[in-house]
């Protein structure tokens, strides 16, 4: 019940309201467990409430969960939309994104309610380029439809002209987004295999071209001329299925498509439609829309595409630089200090 004034200052023995608010701890919440031991370091400074399923909180779960709280430390999987942020209140100063992109939240409708937002970039850089290249070759050589053979007890013999795939030595490479991890799978490829490299970007990689000689040019382009094609732009208005069936349909029939971005980049139903047509050759990706998908949807059922459940940053190094930075950013913003690493 609150104190009055006139109570608390007729006895110096109760604190006001006021005096109360500012003596409490945080309250936040984790909208999932994390790895490391940066919960603990966070759990010194605040209260923490860690959401303790493997499925995420439904929406309903969700906004009942954030009601007062002044930080949120969310995943991919969690809507942070103007509505949630209002179900939280006015208190609520800091959004945490346990991820390097952020199309989840509404920057916008934070930036408005004066809400500062972080992600974690830079530390899954190499972890999710090694899973592109892993990709790239799991769906080039069959290594999982070949792989069920044998688990399903379907390996009779050695077969001459069984599982043959194609090789990437010597052959070009199309990165599309040129960014961290774009880089780093371009390096992998082009310097381990000696391919030749083209790339989209808003502007020139003179590095690419330096080091890689690599060679910046349109979307169309890069499709027509590329033996594979690795995705690695952020989701935005302009890249929802930018690589949709006008897009596929300019690939080689021999092309595999790669990627570890973002499942709304490509348009899942055009990707069906090629691979059954044999348009493309095979498809490995990290990312869907939705995830997961079913079990009988066409591309998991499809013996020309390799699916993953968005393991691109899964490494202990990885996941554990990301719980720090993302403890960080939440810190930061309950002090009322510039994030570590700020959308905003």
């Amino acid at each position: 019940m609150p104190v009055s004034k006139k109570a608390a200052k007729g006895n110096p023995d109760v604190e006001t309201p006021r005096t109360r608010i500012e003596t409490m701890k945080h309250s936040v919440l984790v909208t999932r467990q994390i790895p490391g031991d940066s919960l603990q370091r966070l759990r010194e400074v605040c209260e923490v409430e860690v959401w303790p399923e493997t499925l995420p909180p439904s929406r309903d779960e969700l906004c009942r969960l954030v009601k007062g709280r002044h930080g949120l430390l969310t995943m991919l999987s969690d809507r942070v939309d103007g509505e949630l942020m209002d179900v939280a209140g006015d208190q609520l100063c800091v959004v945490s994104n346990y991820a390097v992109g952020y199309n989840n939240i509404d920057v916008d409708a934070a930036k408005i309610r004066g809400i500062a937002v972080g992600n974690t970039p830079d530390v899954l850089t190499d972890a999710t380029a090694d899973l592109a290249v892993s990709l790239l070759f799991a769906a080039s050589r069959h290594v999982l439809t070949a792989g069920n053979q044998v688990c399903d007890g379907e390996w009779k013999t050695w077969e001459p002209t069984g599982w043959l795939g194609v090789e990437p030595a010597g052959k070009t490479l199309g990165i599309v987004g040129m960014g961290r991890i774009g880089k780093a799978t371009a390096k992998r490829l082009v310097g381990g295999w000696e391919m030749d490299l083209l790339y989209t970007s808003r502007s020139d990689q003179t590095d690419m071209e330096k080091e890689l000689s690599g060679r910046r040019v349109e979307l169309d382009t890069l499709l027509a001329e590329s033996d594979f094609v690795s995705v690695h732009v952020a989701l935005t208005d302009q890249t929802r299925n930018l690589i949709d069936e006008d897009a596929i349909s300019k690939m080689k029939s021999t092309a595999v498509l790669v990627n570890t971005a973002r499942g709304e980049i490509i348009d899942q139903d055009a990707l069906v439609k090629a691979l059954e047509s044999r348009s493309i050759f095979a498809a490995g990706l990290d990312v869907t829309t939705p995830e997961p998908l079913s079990a009988d949807h066409p591309l998991v059922k499809s013996p020309h595409c390799v699916i993953l459940p968005h393991i691109g940053s899964a490494t202990h190094a990885s996941r554990n630089a990301m719980s720090e930075i993302a403890v960080d950013n939440l810190i930061a913003g309950l002090s009322d200090q510039p994030l570590r690493c700020s959308v905003t």
